[in-house]
């Protein structure tokens, strides 16, 4: 293994562990022929313990695994260099960006961050919803579903026309 790649994925648990990490995308896939384009890298704490979680981008869909630190660096440094030649770690502190020429000679390079706040890691965030989890809309709903009643009653009515029935009372 290249000293360069292991210095990359050092630079990788380190700022996991320090708490910098934002994220790492993996990018430009060596095999064209291959439907996966890139691996997006995210820190997640699963179990108070900290994560990485694989996001691999697909033309068609998205598979996600999660890996320990140290599992992840083992993945990391077997596809750097292999699978994939643009490597962008970006942190709080500095953005690391491992790219190989045409020749497959690995240069890093340090930029100034472009993040400015690390991933907090929360994986179990609630969801958005439209309607107010704490509000009844069943009663609003229920007016409309009514039992069906024998004969040509309104809701019938209504339900073969598709109109609303407006009550003048």
């Amino acid at each position: 293994m290249d000293k360069v790649i292991k210095e990359f994925t050092d630079k990788v648990s380190s700022s996991v562990y320090k708490g910098t990490f934002v994220k790492l995308i993996l990018t430009k896939r060596v095999l064209e022929n291959q439907e996966m384009n890139k691996i997006i890298i995210k820190y997640v704490k699963i179990q108070d313990k900290p994560n990485l979680q694989f996001v691999y981008k697909y033309d068609r869909n998205d598979v996600t695994k999660n890996f320990s630190v140290e599992e992840a660096e083992k993945q990391l440094q077997a596809m750097i260099g292999n699978n994939f030649l643009d490597n962008i770690l970006y942190t709080t502190a500095e953005d690391w960006e491992l790219k190989y020429n045409n020749k497959r000679v690995p240069k890093l390079y340090k930029q100034k961050p472009t993040f400015h706040q690390a991933a907090d890691g929360s994986h179990n965030e609630t969801k958005k919803r439209l309607l107010d989890a704490k509000k009844q809309c069943l009663p609003k709903i229920a007016r409309y579903h009514r039992p069906k009643r024998r004969g040509n009653s309104e809701y019938e009515r209504k339900i073969q026309t598709g109109r609303k029935i407006y009550r003048n009372y």
